[in-house]
């Protein structure tokens, strides 16, 4: 309020905002309902990206795995030399080695172990790959990220696994598969990167496992609601056509 003496009166006037004060007093409820709408329309593209994110990481790498477990069946039907399988928990590493058939021979019994069907696996060293083994033509390693190996069971027996973790120390891990002999069942379970800490906490860690059975020429994966819950690997017979023995009977 404000006075202005005319004469003898006095006249009071009352003092009028200007609108742009009212405008900036505060927001309408439609433009707040605007805003709630926006904001739930975001958080529903950004967060199932945010919380699947890791789960769709692990299923890439675990395809990438099986592709290479594929590889590992079908050379061993068609190829001419010796093949292997090796895991390196350092770089987090699996790749495919071969070398001829005139340089397989056996296997220190001090650092390997056979299985029954003829296969060994061995810690394997620079001199014994770098001499005789070589890694495998046109076909890339896969390098882990996002996810981690769980477990590696070969003919329903778990391998023992280094641990994993900041200053882990383990040498790769060979799986060698002499040409001319029956290949074992392998079986690797991927985990989501970090399931170790959960895991000794109790808690369920997503997996996913990749199973290539002994009288198959491609592996098949199978998703786990936990990577410590592995499924029995289901007997499938052989795709001949695949193998190239397509005149073969059954």
């Amino acid at each position: 309020m404000r006075a202005i003496v005319r004469g003898n009166f006095v006249v009071r006037r009352r003092s009028v905002p200007p609108i742009a004060v009212l405008r900036r007093a505060g927001f309408t409820m439609v433009e707040v309902i605007v805003v709630i709408v926006i904001i739930v329309a975001l958080a529903g593209v950004i967060l199932p990206r945010m919380i699947g994110g890791a789960d769709r990481a692990l299923r890439i790498e675990a395809e990438n795995v099986r592709q290479l477990l594929s590889t590992l069946g079908q050379r061993g039907v068609l190829g001419a030399q010796s093949a292997a399988l090796e895991y390196d928990p350092k770089s987090q590493e699996i790749s495919l080695w071969t070398k001829p058939h005139e340089l397989t021979g056996g296997m220190d019994p001090s650092e390997a172990g056979s299985s029954a069907t003829g296969a060994t696996t061995t810690k394997s060293s620079a001199d014994s790959i770098g001499t005789q083994w070589k890694l495998m033509p046109l076909v890339r390693p896969v390098r882990l990220s996002s996810a981690e190996v769980a477990s590696i069971i070969i003919d329903g027996r778990p391998l023992t696994l280094p641990a994993l973790g900041a200053g882990a120390s383990g040498e790769p891990i060979r799986l060698e598969l002499p040409q001319g002999q029956t290949r074992p069942s392998i079986c690797v379970v991927l985990r989501r990167a970090g399931g170790a800490i959960s895991a000794a906490r109790a808690e369920i860690v997503p997996g996913v496992q990749i199973d290539l059975t002994s009288e198959a020429t491609a592996a098949r994966s199978t998703p786990l609601s936990d990577a410590r819950q592995v499924r029995p690997m289901a007997a499938r017979g052989e795709d001949l056509d695949a193998a190239g023995r397509r005149e073969q009977a059954w």
